[in-house]
């Protein structure tokens, strides 16, 4: 009986040192796989932030001082030359805002800064009644008021006119009872651009702010991890191209498409926006494009073998890209507007290339990753 007894303890015994074994040796694996991307995941924020957000932002900053320059030689002669050549100028700045819209983040989006550049459309009654008042304009005076009378969007509605050409942009400036007025406010809004801007490259400055260290060091994977925020970022952008910037002017929900809808209409920008933006997105997901060493999400969808059907997941994804810039390169218009009105197959190919891009980021990328999704729109459906 008590060796029956004693057998009956050893087994115990044992069973209970193989499960201990095993609780053991079970979450050490995993602390070392999840080590291992987080590795990845600074190294791919690291690339991000060297070779994509640090140069745009300089970029940003030298442009907002071109247009700076542009706008104090139009109002101080305001002829067709220096009106074509500022307006070319707010095309290059405008153009380079939509490679850098993507990161309003930590400190950026903390002081609003990105509203102040690009809230549209602009508030037109308001910025009359401005003209019309008596206040000095300059730049802390718009600092003072809401973000639909200055930025990008406003600079656009003082040097272009769609409807009536850059002759009544030359009369507004040389005739119109409001012309030193509106001098006034055009050199106030581009300072104010030039601040944000200076702001935005501050902040992320590695020898002037501390926000470079904390984006690239906050691997972890929560909510407010940098990765985690990055590709909600992403996906965010996806889907205000597919409902703002498409599907509303091309009347997607009504079945009559509505031009004046469009981004950047009077300066006719609004598929240069797009084409900008796309290789943003393009830049977010694969880092640097100048040199295939440096890691990108792409690199960590790889790691993890992510699939889509039979294909790299990854692989997916640049088809997705490659597959919208053709697209892109099909609209023979400049503009949305003229485009929803001549060419809506092309823009319905191109909408729903968008939609695919989004959902492999929004479903296949996110459960791969293990990215909580927080943004709350749709796909336009």
């Amino acid at each position: 009986m008590n060796k029956v007894i004693t057998i009956f303890v050893v087994v115990i015994i044992l069973c209970f040192l193989s499960c201990s074994k095993d609780k053991i040796v079970e979450p050490n694996n995993a602390s070392s796989s999840n080590t291992n991307n987080d590795q990845l995941k600074k190294e791919i924020l690291v690339n991000l932030a060297d070779n994509v957000i640090l140069p745009n932002n300089q970029l940003l900053l030298s442009k907002a001082l071109d247009l700076k320059m542009n706008a104090e030689v139009f109002t101080n002669n305001p002829n067709l030359t220096n009106l074509i050549s500022l307006q070319n100028n707010w095309k290059l700045v405008q153009n380079q805002w939509e490679l850098n819209c993507l990161y309003n983040i930590g400190p950026v989006k903390d002081q609003y800064l990105f509203y102040a550049i690009d809230t549209w459309p602009s508030n037109l009654v308001f910025i009359d009644n401005v003209l019309a008042g008596t206040d000095s304009i300059n730049s802390s005076y718009l600092d003072s008021k809401g973000s639909t009378i200055k930025g990008l969007p406003t600079i656009e509605n003082f040097v272009f006119s769609l409807d009536h050409g850059n002759q009544s942009v030359l009369d507004s400036f040389n005739i119109s009872n409001y012309q030193y007025r509106r001098k006034q406010y055009l050199n106030a809004l581009v300072d104010n651009y030039l601040n944000k801007a200076s702001k935005i490259d501050s902040i992320w400055g590695i020898n002037q702010g501390i926000y470079y260290e904390e984006f690239i060091n906050h691997t972890q994977n929560e909510i407010s991890g940098s990765f985690n925020v990055h590709l909600n970022n992403l996906i965010e952008l996806l889907g205000y191209i597919i409902i703002t910037k498409l599907e509303k002017p091309m009347g997607t929900s009504t079945g009559n498409p509505n031009p004046s809808l469009v981004e950047s209409l009077n300066s006719e920008n609004s598929l240069s926006n797009i084409n900008q933006n796309i290789i943003m997105i393009e830049n977010g997901l694969i880092g640097s494009p100048f040199n295939p060493n440096d890691k990108g999400i792409n690199n960590l969808l790889d790691k993890i073998n992510a699939q889509k059907g039979s294909n790299l997941l990854s692989v997916a994804i640049k088809q997705q890209i490659d597959s919208i810039q053709l697209s892109i390169g099909q609209i023979a218009s400049n503009s949305i507007a003229i485009a929803v009105v001549n060419e809506p197959s092309q823009l319905d190919n191109l909408l729903n290339h968008f939609k695919e891009l989004y959902d492999l980021l929004r479903i296949d990328v996110a459960n791969s990753t293990d990215v909580i999704v927080t943004f709350s729109g749709n796909d336009g459906d």
